[in-house]
């Protein structure tokens, strides 16, 4: 996604999460990005458009088109020396507990998930490492709960008790 979408769904994200899902930008170099062992640690990729005779940008405007666009994001406006409400940052009150579930958490149900689909003979051909890194982002993106979580491996859980017997 471009930064306008990326800075619109980190607000989407945090208007619905209380904001207590911690997210970071990360910027690779100037002239490659980030490599691919670097966008494997990543939920989301993103990039700004340029021109094929131009290819690339200095890190600092980088920055600062991504620090724009989450600054219109988060309420504040064109307009010189207008700013974000003070609220514009803080947590959303969101009723009831919101206990995100943790990088390594979703690694962990990738792992049950994709350990249970190859024991079911998913997997006669290559790709589980591609469908493992999918799996891993769609679980990210979906900013889960623990509790969601727990309940999704259930799921896989009797999925693999329910294969097991058909053997």
């Amino acid at each position: 996604m471009d930064p306008r979408a990326l800075a619109d769904w980190l607000k989407a994200r945090a208007a619905t999460n209380s904001g207590t899902a911690p997210a970071a930008l990360v910027f690779g170099n100037e002239r490659t990005g980030l490599d691919d062992d670097e966008l494997d640690l990543c939920s989301i990729a993103s990039h700004i458009p340029v021109s094929d005779a131009f290819p690339s940008l200095n890190l600092s405007h980088a920055v600062q088109i991504y620090a724009y666009e989450l600054f219109l994001a988060f309420g504040g406006t064109a307009d010189a020396g207008d700013s974000p409400t003070p609220d514009a940052f803080g947590p959303c009150p969101v009723k009831g507990e919101w206990v995100p579930l943790t990088r390594a958490a979703a690694d962990e149900l990738t792992a049950d998930i994709t350990g249970v689909l190859a024991d079911l003979g998913f997997y006669k051909h290559p790709g589980r490492e591609v469908q493992t890194r999918f799996l891993r982002d769609l679980i990210c993106r979906a900013a889960l709960t623990e509790k969601e979580g727990r309940y999704l491996k259930d799921i896989f859980a009797k999925a693999a008790r329910l294969g097991s017997m058909e053997k």
